[in-house]
């Protein structure tokens, strides 16, 4: 029953159950079910060994074992830890009174906040998790909602890493590039590419401006005005010492370090070249993350073992595993529902869709970008996005005679949008987590945010395809921006009166 449209009923049961139940795991595990029956052919013992299969092949897979993904699994439950530590020894509550003292308003915390992600590009993953660590804090002082901070790492992380060559997206993304150019014989240049494309990635871009804008003006779409308006100034860290922040950052630094020069290093080793962007495409990410998270753990011990709060670490380390635990179950299920996406070939006969499609070619990256962000939405995976529908949209420019530059970009946006939008993507599950915050309050929250920049997107993917001219673009998602920001404040400032 592949490569028809029955293969679309399990991730849209999913999404449906997600939205009406707001509980992700059990909604996934009916997924997990259908399409294993679907593939199966509903075969009822096919059916059952199928998904013993599929458990078995997130852990061993083709005589090996699947050392990603337990290195991701192994990186959050490390994560976890290390926030219980740093809960223990009051680093998070020492940074609060110190950063209350130098910062003044809730504006300055956002804004902050915003900046920081921007400097964090090797990793969406590392870059959540950081920033949602040194941000928790701060946010929780000054009385700001975590399903705001989980929306602004969310939305800094992923588009910063799409927009970035020296990052594990920018490298995964140009080995994409590069494999295509090699099957349709083309003098061209991955990076060259990769930064070409950059500049017409309309979602990315409006979507940074979009959070900066939020940052600074506080503009609260719809359940992110009902999550702000319960939220009070509190200290998040119970700890009964004080601490210092040297307890918060140094562990932090040491990830940072540790995680990046680890990245390089494998990269390095694993190159034939001197070429920094071909270390990153060939670094180990999730070892590099593992072996940061393990390190600042260590790190956050002998803080203990020198604060005399050694006796306090077993509970501390059960307090901070719980934290990311929910993570890790959603995870699991989704890496599930994944691979049996892949094998009923939704991706492809979505990608089917486009390439039937006799409209006129000025039409194709806006409609790539709708088909995309629905795939992505669909599937969870922005990645496994990235994989499909780039070859296809080459493919497409190719027999029409369209510029593949500005389909790629559309490719690249969509897939991002749809991710962003997903109540199943990893990075959705990662982002609450690092903020700590409830899964599909951020799902929920984020929503608006990513359906306001997606709007942008289409109009500004519209006109491109109409004109050509990607000045026309910049100043429609200018105009845009400045718009729905005027019109907000105005309805704000009525309601206040």
């Amino acid at each position: 029953m592949t490569g028809t449209a029955i293969v679309l009923i399990p991730p849209l049961v999913i999404i449906m159950l997600v939205l009406l139940t707001r509980r992700v795991i059990p909604s996934l595990g009916v997924g997990i079910i259908l399409s294993s029956l679907i593939f199966e052919n509903f075969h009822f013992g096919d059916t059952i060994k199928r998904i013993g299969k599929t458990i078995l092949h997130l852990f061993y897979e083709d005589g090996e074992v699947a050392t990603g993904n337990l290195n991701v699994l192994g990186f959050l439950l490390l994560l976890g830890v290390m926030t219980g530590m740093i809960h223990l020894l009051g680093g998070g509550r020492a940074f609060g009174e110190f950063a209350s003292k130098k910062l003044h308003s809730k504006r300055q915390v956002t804004m902050g906040t915003a900046l920081f992600g921007m400097t964090m590009f090797p990793d969406d993953v590392f870059n959540m998790f950081t920033n949602g660590q040194v941000s928790r804090p701060l946010f929780d002082r000054f009385g700001i909602s975590r399903e705001k901070l989980a929306y602004m790492i969310h939305s800094t992380s992923d588009p910063l890493c799409v927009l970035t060559p020296i990052s594990s997206w920018g490298a995964y993304i140009t080995s994409i590039f590069a494999a295509i150019f090699v099957m349709h014989d083309m003098d061209a240049n991955p990076i060259v590419t990769f930064v070409e494309v950059g500049f017409l990635n309309f979602y990315a871009l409006t979507t940074i401006a979009l959070v900066f804008l939020v940052a600074y003006f506080d503009l609260r779409f719809w359940k992110m005005r009902k999550a702000e308006s319960h939220v009070k100034p509190y200290d998040s860290n119970d700890s009964h010492r004080k601490g210092s922040i040297w307890s918060l950052f140094i562990p932090i630094i040491v990830l940072m370090i540790s995680s990046i020069g680890l990245l390089i290093w494998t990269g390095y080793r694993n190159s034939d070249t001197k070429s920094i962007v071909d270390w990153f495409a060939n670094g180990e990410v999730s070892y590099s993350l593992l072996m940061g998270a393990l390190a600042a753990c260590l790190v956050t011990f002998v803080f203990t073992i020198r604060t005399k709060q050694v006796k306090f670490v077993p509970q501390a380390l059960i307090n901070g595993m719980k934290t990311t635990l929910p993570a890790v179950w959603i995870l699991l299920f989704a890496w599930m529902q994944s691979e049996l996406t892949g094998l009923l070939k939704t991706g492809e006969y979505l990608g089917g869709i486009i390439e039937q499609t006799s409209l006129s070619s000025s039409w194709l990256p806006f409609l790539l970008f709708i088909l995309t962000g629905i795939m992505a939405f669909s599937t969870g995976t922005s990645w496994g996005t990235f994989a499909i529908m780039l070859p296809i949209s080459a493919q497409i420019g190719l027999v029409t005679g369209v510029d593949i530059t500005p389909l790629f970009a559309a490719v690249l946006s969509g897939s991002l949008f749809g991710d962003h939008c997903s109540p199943i993507s990893d990075t959705t599950t990662v982002a609450a987590s690092a903020a700590g915050c409830n899964h599909m309050n951020h799902v929920l929250t984020q929503i608006p945010y990513a359906l306001t920049a997606a709007s942008i997107t289409a109009g500004a993917f519209l006109f491109y395809g109409l004109t050509g001219i990607s000045w026309i673009s910049y100043l429609f998602i200018l105009l845009m921006l400045t718009g729905i920001t005027v019109i907000y404040r105005r309805k704000e400032a009525k309601q206040t009166v």
